[in-house]
């Protein structure tokens, strides 16, 4: 089976939707035999033809006209890759929205949306004016799809409601890697990670620096390791902790250094939409204790706080390392619910249908 796979942009590019749908890719084609051709539509960057022995196609022009030029004639399932990113300046792209329609007006497809961002509104966000175009837009790529995924629960809700039909819900997995053998708490070594984009870490130094001190007292941390684009901190330590900012490494190499933490920190405002964090999901996916800067749980995605993830208010009381080794536990085996694996076996299960229910059933019996 052959397949097109709708991205905004795509690696080299950072990008965590196009890290997301390479892997699935990757999976698919290995364990389903199903190949995916890449469209994408990234302005000011002329990707490689070929990602992992992927075609990938660039549109010239975001319009209707290039969109449908741009669709391999024999493709008859598509998923799309939903996040503002397709239109960086409103966050609204009315051209994809008009251009799917024409697309389903001309071809007979199936089409899946994964919706990795649905606009929802942030009472903090500055630029508000935007909320109504994205909304309407989102809405009506999604009244499109023959089948809707998303990744958290306050989104599956939402889109369960005004779609009034089901909308499937799998967190994200983690793009820097997995691993099933962890190491106990005990044996790592007493370092915090601050992982993730140069504006959430940012937060971390600036907004949350109390708690960050804390985490370090409670968790007895004796090196904070810093890692992504360089936010150029100049800061030795903190508070007597020693900080090394290590700048942008390989996949390979951040999941070598969590797999030898203790654990992770991540900025959150919204814990709702915890199950959507690719730090998050990292941070599980290698056994390390997630410290998480808010303390409100998302039971609806499964997690909850000193079960799942920690959080380490300005005053809190110290931490036993059973305790802190029961937690990290909890969050590697609530990953390993929607592992690359399992996410890929869900797009599998849909683009499939009832062939890969018989592949299922034969397999089960044999």
């Amino acid at each position: 089976m052959n397949i097109i796979q709708i991205v905004p942009r795509i690696p080299p590019v950072v990008d965590g939707v196009g890290d997301y749908a390479i892997k699935l890719a990757d999976g698919l084609r290995k364990n389903y035999g199903i190949l995916s051709h890449f469209l994408t539509c990234q302005d000011g960057f002329k990707p490689s033809p070929v990602i992992n022995g992927f075609p990938v196609t660039q549109l010239p022009t975001q319009n209707t006209l290039a969109f449908l030029d741009s669709l391999p004639k024999s493709i008859d399932k598509i998923i799309l890759h939903y996040s503002e990113s397709y239109d960086l300046k409103f966050g609204a792209p009315f051209w994809l929205l008009e251009a799917l329609k024409a697309a389903r007006q001309q071809r007979n497809f199936k089409l899946l949306i994964m919706f990795h961002e649905f606009p929802h509104l942030n009472l903090w966000r500055k630029r508000s004016f935007e909320f109504p175009l994205q909304r309407f837009v989102a809405w009506r790529v999604a009244k499109l799809a023959d089948i809707v995924l998303t990744n958290n629960s306050v989104y599956q809700n939402t889109l369960t409601r005004g779609l009034n039909s089901p909308v499937i819900s799998i967190p994200v997995f983690s793009n820097i890697g997995e691993s099933e053998y962890i190491l106990p708490l005990n044996k790592r070594s007493r370092r915090l990670v601050v992982f993730g984009t140069s504006g959430r870490r940012w937060k971390i130094y600036k907004r949350a620096q109390a708690m960050l001190r804390n985490t370090c007292r409670l968790l007895e941390i004796e090196e904070i390791f810093d890692v992504g684009p360089s936010l150029n901190l100049k800061i030795p330590e903190i508070k007597g902790v020693r900080l090394v900012e290590m700048g942008e490494k390989s996949a390979q190499d951040i999941s070598n250094l969590m797999l030898d933490s203790l654990a992770g920190i991540a900025y959150s405002n919204n814990n709702g939409h915890l199950a959507k964090s690719g730090v998050f999901a990292s941070y599980c996916a290698h056994g390390l204790v997630p410290v998480i800067t808010q303390a409100k749980s998302s039971q609806a995605d499964g997690l909850e706080s000193n079960k799942n993830f920690i959080f380490a208010g300005a005053r809190s009381t110290s931490i036993d390392i059973l305790t802190l080794e029961n937690v990290a536990n909890q969050a590697h085996e609530w990953y390993r619910n929607h592992s690359l694996a399992k996410t890929v076996e869900v797009f599998a299960s849909q683009l499939l249908g009832n062939a890969f229910l018989q592949e299922i059933c034969s397999t089960a019996s044999n």
